[in-house]
């Protein structure tokens, strides 16, 4: 018979205690992209909407903009693309996305300079092209 001391049991127990956690964890289901989300700010407030029929508006102040929506999780960050018409001219606007808590969403956009480029990651110091916003209802 294999005697095991007290420490190395413990330790065993204690590994076999986070792989069952961390294997809980990944079976969680991910957060919905589906409802309404805002940034919450006083002024320029920045609002997104994502319907289960793929559909959607954004609102920045008092300017919306209707789209079409494909969100892809097979990507990490996650792919956002925004299939819009302003003005009649369509336009593919290629984000990313990712959810730092269940009622959390970052969203990054394409830089102004080569919009049809799509942002590879979260830089801390891009306050310019990433919104972070709140789940605020339940969309319609």
């Amino acid at each position: 018979m294999i005697r095991i001391d007290k420490r190395a049991g413990l330790a065993l127990a204690l590994f076999l205690l986070a792989a069952l956690g961390v294997w809980l964890y990944l079976r969680l289901p991910p957060p919905s992209l589906v409802g309404a989300w805002s940034n919450q700010a006083p002024t320029n407030r920045i609002g997104f909407t994502f319907r289960e029929d793929g559909s959607g508006m954004m609102t920045i102040g008092g300017a919306r903009l209707d789209y079409r929506y494909r969100f892809d999780r097979g990507h990490r960050p996650s792919w956002l693309d925004l299939h819009a018409a302003p003005n009649g001219a369509p336009v593919t606007i290629k984000a990313i996305a990712e959810f730092p808590s269940n009622n959390r969403l970052k969203i990054r956009l394409p830089f102004t300079r080569t919009p049809g480029e799509r942002p590879q990651g979260f830089p801390a110091d891009d306050v310019e092209n990433t919104i972070l916003l709140t789940r605020v209802e339940t969309a319609p």
